[in-house]
């Protein structure tokens, strides 16, 4: 449930780069008993594949494998890799965009259908402290 007068409506996933979203499931399984929710996900809009964990609880864990050095999220695994993004899920994507804006955030991808979510609309922005977030459209809007 979602903080009155809040956009957010809920954290829906947390995403983690890595070099291989295979190993790094069969890692979280053995560390955690963390199991796939859905089956893996090839997007070439993003050039990412990925792989959504059931935690547990009711945030995901997304891993989010490069697929090419060309990829948004390849500099960072060079740099680092692991925790790269909050997601939360919003009713109205264009109002959370504007209501970041407000506040100071800057928008680093605007908005596009995501294959992860069955063409539900994601975009990025930088909150306060550099952090990366993403906003997920909620279904049926």
């Amino acid at each position: 449930m979602s903080a009155r007068g809040s956009v957010v409506s809920r954290l829906h996933h947390i995403g983690m780069v890595v070099e291989d979203v295979q190993a790094a499931a069969a890692q979280y399984r053995r560390w955690f008993g963390f199991a796939p929710s859905r089956r893996l996900v090839v997007d070439p809009v993003q050039q990412v594949r990925t792989l959504f964990l059931q935690t547990g609880q009711s945030v995901l864990l997304e891993l989010v494998e490069p697929l090419s050095t060309t990829s948004p999220v390849a500099r960072f695994l060079n740099q680092r890799g692991g925790l790269h993004h909050l997601c939360y899920e919003v009713q109205d994507l264009e109002r959370a965009l504007e209501t970041f804006r407000r506040q100071g955030a800057l928008v680093v991808r605007q908005p596009v259908p995501a294959v992860a979510f069955r063409g539900r609309q994601i975009a990025f922005v930088y909150g306060e402290g550099q952090q990366l977030i993403e906003l997920l459209e909620a279904p049926n809007r």
